[in-house]
């Protein structure tokens, strides 16, 4: 069970462009980003904390799931829904799980957070060593590679023997981003360590404007931690990485290290996209798109900066099951799953043209690249393509 905060109301005379104006005025005003996706409207309070503002048939809801991001930013969602409530002309009405809203006590606001952690601690604790886990992860955007006997958090993996040797205030801070009510240092170290783990590019960090935005943003989160506390420990090596790609003066010399035993960020290895029924594997550095005209997921071989050559691509699409044999058989790692491919030569580049199938659902993968060596690759990632349950009992969140 997430812990939320839900306000919805009928719109009536209003149009949704007019209470989005609200919104992004209301955000130049806070200083919060708002991204407008038409019929989604999204307002950043923190890198996991995030308002979405959805309109459907003549009704507004705009919700919060704050168990991704911890007490803090609950306090601040519920702050700015009661702002938005006030300004508003719309008769919203305004729903707490915490139930946060009607005692006004941050103690047992934070009680309440280490409940819903202690429950997670506790099934983690109860489960096959083998069991993978996923706390206050927004599954919905990508899937981490797992690791043995570890859980993935927002602050990076956690391992088995940490959640048994601490208590849910002490797991609290190594799971939540936002834990005080102020944006004190932890809180800028936090969401740099968040960012740098989810979004992280390192050596890709100028591949496009979002992840070079997204790297100045964690080196200007860092700085502002060690500004307010000189004592706080930064993870100099991949700070360091990322100042010199960026072509950053340093700011940050002296800090305390960070444990840097295992390399931070989750893009550094395999992930997975939720692509309707599917798991597409990928590298994490890649840079994703999707085509909504032919409803296709596609990845793009990361590159060290825009005007850089493309060596290959991937093209994901769901189509109707083609009985038509490949010439070549795949060995597929994920059960109840088929898979065959056929290679074609291009002038200037090759094409490993692939079918997935699980009962009567297939998935095409077309694999577009321009070096032989680059088959593997391709190989290698179609092999770790999965199916979709419906139940999904890795995501803890």
């Amino acid at each position: 069970m997430e812990i939320e905060l839900l306000m919805e109301g009928a719109l009536g005379k209003l149009e949704p462009e007019s209470f989005t104006k609200q919104l992004r005025e209301l955000g130049e005003k806070e200083q919060i980003k708002v991204e407008d996706y038409g019929d989604l409207v999204q307002l950043h309070l923190c890198p996991n904390g995030i308002i979405a503002c959805v309109y459907e048939k003549g009704f507004v809801s705009l919700t919060a799931t704050t168990s991704y991001a911890g007490a803090g930013f609950h306090h601040a969602a519920l702050r700015l829904m009661q702002k938005i409530q006030e300004e508003s002309e719309i008769d919203f009405s305004l729903q707490d799980s915490s139930n946060y809203l009607t005692h006004q006590d941050f103690e047992l606001l934070e009680a309440h957070f280490y409940e819903w952690l202690e429950e997670m601690r506790e099934q983690i604790i109860g489960a096959a060593f083998d069991a993978q886990f996923m706390i206050a992860w927004d599954h919905q955007s990508y899937e981490p590679q797992p690791k043995e006997a570890h859980v993935i958090t927002p602050l990076g993996y956690l391992s088995y023997d940490e959640i048994a040797m601490n208590e849910a205030p002490e797991l609290a801070q190594r799971v939540f981003v936002w834990n005080q009510i102020e944006k004190d240092a932890s809180f800028y170290r936090n969401t740099a360590l968040a960012l740098l783990w989810k979004e992280g590019y390192f050596t890709y960090a100028n591949m496009n404007e979002t992840t070079k935005q997204i790297a100045h943003e964690i080196v200007d989160r860092f700085e502002i931690a060690y500004e307010k506390d000189a004592q706080i420990a930064i993870p100099m090596h991949a700070y360091s990485e990322l100042c010199q790609v960026l072509g950053r003066t340093p700011q940050i010399r002296l800090a305390h290290k960070l444990d840097e035993t295992t390399a931070f960020g989750y893009r550094r290895h395999h992930v997975y996209y939720p692509f309707h029924n599917w798991r597409i594997a990928a590298i994490g550095t890649c840079e994703k798109q999707e085509d909504a005209f032919s409803d296709a997921l596609i990845l793009i071989g990361p590159y060290e900066s825009e005007n850089a050559p493309w060596s290959w691509m991937m093209k994901a699409t769901p189509v109707p099951l083609r009985k038509a044999a490949y010439e070549h058989a795949l060995v597929m790692d994920g059960e109840g799953l088929q898979g065959s491919y056929r290679l074609i030569k291009e002038v200037d580049h090759q094409v490993l043209d692939a079918q997935i199938v699980h009962d009567e659902e297939a998935l095409q993968v077309q694999f577009i690249y321009q070096e032989a060596a680059l088959l593997e690759t391709a190989l290698a990632l179609l092999k770790k393509m999965t199916y979709i349950k419906e139940e999904t009992p890795k995501t803890q969140a």
